[in-house]
C-alpha cells in the first residue's frame, strides 16, 4: 500500500521494472485556511479555537496549538478576520454562560470573526487541488526495521494500536448515532459525516490489517531460528540478509 508512495514504478519492455526515487515536495502549510474554515462554523477564540479542532479536525488534522495565536494574530493583519465587539463582560465566564467552551475564569477572550476576504480566501482554497502527503506512522517504520526489534516488541505494539482502534471505532459510531440529531439542524451535517464515515472505515480496515499482521508475526516466531544462528557470524547471518534485501529494495535493484 506505501511503497507506490515510495518508488515510481513503471513497468519496462520484456516485463521488467524500471524503478526510479519519485521526490516529495515540501507540503504547504495550511494552518490559516484550517482557522479559516473553522471560524467559518462561528465566530471563536483562540481558545475556543483549541477546543473545537480536538472535538472536530483533531481527530484526522494536526494544528501545532502554539501557532495559533501568532497565526490569529497575522490574519488580522492581513484583513482575513476581524475581533468581534465583546458581550456581556467579554470573559471565559461569559463564554461559558452562552454555552461556549471555557474555563470559568476571569481572562477576557479576544473573538474572531471571519471578514470578506476571509471568506474569499477559504472557498478559493478549497477549490484548489489536494496535495498528497506521506503519511508517519511509527508503528509502520518499527515494523519495517522489525528484524533488530527486541523478542515479543513489534507483535505488542501492533496489539496496543489494536486496542487503541477498537476504542476509536466505539466512539466514532456513537458519534455517528448521536450526531444526526444534534446536528439535524446544521447544513454541514452531511459533509461532517462523510468525514466520520472515513474514520470508521479506516479503523476497521486497520483492525483487520492488526489481526493478519499478529497471525503473521506469531507465525514468525514459530519458524526454526538455526538459519539465521549457525555460522560464524550468528545472527548477523540473518540480519545480513534482511539488511541487504532492505538496500536492493531501497536501490530498485530487488529481483
Amino acid at each position: 500500500m506505501y511503497l507506490p508512495d515510495m518508488f515510481k514504478v513503471p513497468t519496462g519492455e520484456g516485463g521488467g521494472l524500471d524503478v526510479e526515487m519519485r521526490p516529495r515536495g515540501k507540503a504547504r502549510s495550511t494552518t490559516v485556511e484550517s482557522l479559516l474554515g473553522m471560524l467559518s462554523l462561528r465566530p471563536m477564540s483562540g481558545y475556543e479555537l483549541q477546543i473545537s479542532i480536538c472535538r472536530t479536525i483533531g481527530n484526522f488534522w494536526q494544528e501545532s496549538f502554539g501557532q495559533i495565536y501568532p497565526a490569529l494574530r497575522r490574519m488580522a493583519e492581513d484583513g482575513l478576520v476581524e475581533i468581534v465587539p465583546p458581550q456581556g463582560d467579554g470573559t471565559r465566564a461569559e463564554a461559558s454562560r452562552r454555552g461556549l467552551p471555557g474555563n470559568g475564569g476571569s481572562r477576557k477572550s479576544i473573538v474572531y470573526r471571519l471578514t470578506q476576504k476571509g471568506w474569499d480566501q477559504l472557498q478559493t482554497w478549497l477549490g484548489l487541488r489536494c496535495e498528497r502527503q506521506v503519511m508517519r506512522n511509527e508503528l509502520l517504520l518499527k515494523l519495517f526495521f522489525a528484524i533488530e526489534a527486541p523478542d515479543g516488541a513489534t507483535i505488542a505494539h501492533v496489539r496496543e494500536e489494536q486496542t487503541l482502534l477498537r476504542v476509536d471505532l466505539e466512539r466514532y459510531r456513537a458519534l455517528e448515532a448521536r450526531l444526526p440529531v444534534a446536528q439535524r439542524d446544521n447544513p454541514s451535517l452531511p459533509y461532517f459525516l462523510l468525514t466520520l464515515r472515513h474514520g470508521i472505515l479506516y479503523a476497521e480496515a486497520m483492525l483487520r490489517w492488526c489481526e493478519e499482521a499478529i497471525g503473521a508475526l506469531e507465525a514468525l516466531t514459530e519458524k526454526p531460528t538455526s538459519a539465521v544462528e549457525d555460522g560464524p557470524a550468528g545472527t548477523m547471518i540473518g540480519r545480513n540478509s534482511a539488511s541487504g534485501a532492505a538496500q536492493q529494495m531501497a536501490e530498485g535493484t530487488g529481483q
